[in-house]
């Protein structure tokens, strides 16, 4: 009985995993059409939880806030695939109104989740002050993600 319950289990666990992984992308499903669909919308959430965090009510956003436009490593390096050099141009939505291009630099792994770091300059240091004062994580500094297929 106890083997059944141990070999139930690790199929309980392998069948865990294969649905977690199935929603991935294998190295071919990293394209930079991939990598844009997902880093601006995730960019435009994490922007307004930063903005609900600060608590401003009514934050500036345009349309162009969920686009971005990502290139790797240079005209020599196709646009596909894993790898630490991404960048990903977004557009930030300044208090004047304005929108502002920002650049992320973009690590993705080979299953396809990314993380992507932004230049604290522009959007902000590591913790950021919540309506009340208290410090907390910036959403904006650095997110995670991971590309759709399917």
């Amino acid at each position: 009985m106890r083997r059944m319950r141990t070999g139930v289990a690790g199929v309980v666990v392998a069948l865990a995993v294969a649905a977690t992984l199935g929603g991935c992308a294998t190295d071919g499903g990293i394209t930079r059409g991939r990598l844009q669909a997902a880093v601006g919308p995730t960019f435009q959430r994490m922007y307004l939880l930063q903005q609900s965090i600060e608590g401003h009510q009514d934050p500036y956003t345009r349309p162009d806030t969920s686009v971005a436009s990502c290139t790797r490593g240079g005209p020599s390096t196709p646009d596909d695939g894993p790898g630490a050099d991404w960048i990903c141009v977004v557009h930030w939505p300044s208090p004047s109104g304005i929108t502002e291009p920002v650049a992320y630099d973009v690590s993705v792994q080979p299953g396809g989740c990314y993380t992507a770091e932004g230049p604290a300059t522009t959007v902000g240091q590591q913790t950021i002050p919540d309506g009340g004062g208290k410090s907390v994580p910036n959403p904006l500094l650095a997110f995670d993600g991971c590309l759709r297929i399917g």
